[in-house]
């Protein structure tokens, strides 16, 4: 694993209030400087240099599939190129300075970065001393929310097993609680019950449309049969497959 150039940076940094937060930078190339340049860029938004650390890892979509939950919302790629920003903020995007001849300060957040910082601190919130917007608050629901969704039906499977039955055993999940607590959440939280309604509609769409397509196969066979019948009619002869086809050919031979 450590062979791998490329991998992961995960980086950490505490506010006022002890409040810890996480980002995950990707690198195509650990080398050419590339690690040094995406820590200076993250200390830039407040990370702490001193506990940053590199993961190596095979690829950026082995990287997702295995943990879905820590994006890496900034990308650095081979030459040194570095964008987005730790945050899955949108509203930020981080483009070098074209044309600068000081590489450090293609790393620094430009002003737009910045007021979109200020805008993401005075963005509306629940409680004053909040951490996450209304806006974030809502996506780390859904997030939530889609963890059980995918958490639930992997342990019902490994529960067909006495192997997997064991290890949910000792890992002291209840899977039926699983269940119940999306149902919780559904109830409890606005946004999660207007995503689920918005899933199932979708959901209902695509079933109408294979049901469209089915019953145009159906339909299809069944002119495709009678056409068949029609011929055999005016021929006189069984359709084919049948005893007193077969007859006929075994008494032509």
């Amino acid at each position: 694993r450590d062979s791998h150039a490329c991998g992961v940076i995960h980086a950490t940094k505490v506010d006022g209030d002890r409040r810890e937060e996480h980002a995950f930078a990707w690198i195509d190339d650990k080398g050419h400087s590339n690690v040094e340049h995406v820590i200076l860029h993250l200390v830039e938004f407040g990370f702490d240099g001193s506990r940053m650390l590199f993961i190596p890892y095979s690829s950026y979509e082995n990287w997702m599939h295995c943990y879905p939950h820590a994006c890496p919302y900034m990308k650095c790629d081979a030459n040194g190129t570095i964008k987005g920003t730790p945050s899955f903020n949108q509203c930020i995007s981080n483009e070098p300075n074209a044309g600068s001849d000081n590489e450090t300060s293609e790393l620094r957040p430009t002003k737009k970065q910045r007021r979109c910082s200020n805008g993401r601190r005075n963005a509306r919130k629940l409680l004053p001393n909040a951490a996450l917007s209304d806006e974030e608050r809502s996506q780390l629901h859904i997030e939530i929310y889609n963890y059980f969704k995918w958490l639930y039906p992997q342990l019902m499977e490994a529960q067909t097993t006495s192997t997997g039955r064991n290890k949910v055993r000792r890992a002291g999940i209840s899977v039926p609680g699983i269940n119940i607590l999306m149902t919780q959440l559904e109830s409890t939280f606005r946004d999660v019950e207007e995503f689920k309604k918005t899933q199932e509609e979708e959901e209902d769409n695509e079933g109408d449309d294979e049901g469209e397509d089915k019953g145009i196969e159906v339909a299809a066979g069944n002119n495709l049969n009678a056409g068949k019948k029609s011929v055999n009619a005016e021929t006189g002869t069984a359709p084919s497959g049948t005893k007193e086809n077969n007859g006929q050919y075994s008494q032509r031979l």
